[in-house]
C-alpha cells in the first residue's frame, strides 16, 4: 500500500471508529510482525503481548505526524519500545530471578551481531532521557537498534547481518573511519548519499585515498555507520565514536 495512502486512513481513523477498526483488521499481521522482532516469538490475540501490541498501535495512529516520515516505520517504533517496557516489567515482578540486563532486549546469538550491537546490548539497561511529547518514553539501545533497523532495511540491509561486514584489523578499522570522516566531512559525497540511497564509490575513493576494493567490501558497514552518526541514535553513536 502506498506510504501516502496508508497516511492518509490514519489521519481518517483518529476521528472515524469505523475507519479504524478497518485500518487495525487492515494492518494484523503487521502488528504481530512488529511484536515478533521484540519478542522473539509469535503470538496470538490470546497473548498479553497482543494487547499491548494493538494499544502502542492505536497509540501510534493517535500520535503519527505525516511529516516526521512514513507511518510504518513510526508505529514499529512505538510497538518495539512498549513491548519492551512490558517486559521489563513482567521480569520486576519476579524479584527471585537473577536477569542478566541482556535478556532485557530480547534473545538474540551473540554471533549474529554486529560488533556494535554486541557490546551495547550488554549495556542495554542504560537508558537516556529524551524529549519525545508523542510517545512519553525513554529511549534504550534496543529502541535505537529497532529504529535502525527500520532505517537499514530501505538500503536491503539487516542489522543483524552486519557482523560478517563489519572491519576487524586494525588496519581495515582505520580505513573505514577514514571514509566516515571524509563522506561527514564533504557536503556534497554526503547529500549524493542521502539523495540517491548508495555510497558514491568512485568520489569517495578518490577524495579518501582508500580503494574502491574496500569500500565495497565494507559497503553496509559504512552505511550503517553514517546512518547512526547522522541520525537520531545517540547511544549508538556514542559507541561507534570510541
Amino acid at each position: 500500500m502506498a506510504s501516502d495512502a496508508l497516511s492518509s486512513q490514519v489521519l481518517a481513523a483518529r476521528t472515524d471508529n469505523k475507519a479504524l477498526s478497518k485500518l487495525v483488521q487492515g494492518n494484523d499481521k503487521f502488528i504481530r510482525k512488529c511484536a515478533y522482532y521484540t519478542v522473539h516469538r509469535f503470538i496470538t490475540e490470546h497473548d498479553d503481548e497482543y494487547s499491548v501490541a494493538l494499544s502502542a498501535f492505536l497509540e501510534a495512529v493517535m500520535s503519527y505526524d505525516p511529516d516526521s516520515g512514513s507511518f510504518s516505520s513510526f508505529a514499529q517504533v512505538v510497538i518495539g519500545r512498549r513491548l519492551t517496557d512490558f517486559l521489563r516489567s513482567e521480569y520486576r515482578r519476579q524479584p527471585e530471578v537473577v536477569v542478566d540486563p541482556s535478556v532485557m532486549g530480547g534473545d538474540y546469538i551473540e554471533e549474529e551481531l554486529s560488533d556494535i550491537a554486541t557490546e551495547v546490548r550488554a549495556k542495554n539497561a542504560t537508558t537516556l532521557s529524551a524529549e519525545d511529547t508523542k510517545t512519553s518514553s525513554r529511549i534504550t539501545v534496543r529502541d535505537e537498534i529497532d529504529a535502525l533497523s527500520v532505517e537499514l532495511s530501505k538500503y536491503g540491509i539487516d542489522f543483524f547481518t552486519l557482523a560478517k561486514n563489519s572491519p576487524t584489523s586494525r588496519k581495515t578499522k582505520e580505513a573505514c573511519r577514514t571514509l566516515l570522516d571524509t563522506i561527514l566531512r564533504d557536503d556534497d559525497l554526503l547529500n549524493r548519499y542521502k539523495k540517491n540511497h548508495t555510497l558514491p564509490v568512485m568520489d569517495l575513493a578518490s577524495a579518501s585515498g582508500i580503494s574502491k576494493k574496500i569500500i565495497d567490501k565494507y559497503r553496509r558497514y559504512l552505511i550503517a555507520s553514517i546512518e547512526i552518526l547522522t541520525g537520531d541514535y545517540p547511544l549508538l553513536s556514542e559507541y561507534l565514536k570510541k
